[in-house]
């Protein structure tokens, strides 16, 4: 059985907060796609939100503007360099100096170009993404959808 901690209606406002935030609209993305594709990515973005694995939230900038971030919150926790274990990975605000700094490898897959990212907004090393396991993996991914619409 399924436990959700967000309704349907909460959830689709988590994604709509992260997409208006960025000015992103999906609708325009779902006609450009013409597939099922997007809808299924949209599907699973809201079972991550309503299953708390997934949170955005507005925060105070250190200048006293508003900021936004997600917070992933790992089904698997994992072990860091350090050994501590590590239950939550945070992303914050994807700036123009993010997109800009993103460095993929040469013929690196889709998966590792994903994690590059991922490793970039939030400040862990890709290393961190290679030992997610599981939902967390598909979570991450989904969140790096999001990402690449930015």
């Amino acid at each position: 059985m399924t436990s959700f901690i967000l309704g349907e209606k909460e959830a689709q406002d988590q994604i709509d907060m992260f997409c208006d935030w960025y000015g992103i609209d999906l609708d325009e993305i779902e006609e450009v796609a013409e597939s099922d594709a997007l809808a299924m990515v949209r599907r699973a973005l809201i079972k991550a939100f309503r299953k708390g694995w997934l949170e955005v939230r507005l925060v105070e900038d250190k200048h006293g503007g508003d900021s936004i971030e997600v917070l992933q919150r790992l089904h698997r926790p994992i072990r860091g360099r350090d050994g501590v274990e590590i239950s939550e990975i945070l992303y914050p605000e994807i700036t123009g100096a993010t997109k800009a700094n993103v460095r993929i490898p040469k013929n690196a897959s889709e998966t590792a170009a994903m994690f590059h990212h991922l490793a970039l907004i939030s400040k862990e090393p890709v290393e961190l993404f290679n030992k997610l396991r599981g939902s967390d993996i598909r979570t991450a991914n989904l969140f790096g959808f999001l990402f690449l619409q930015v």
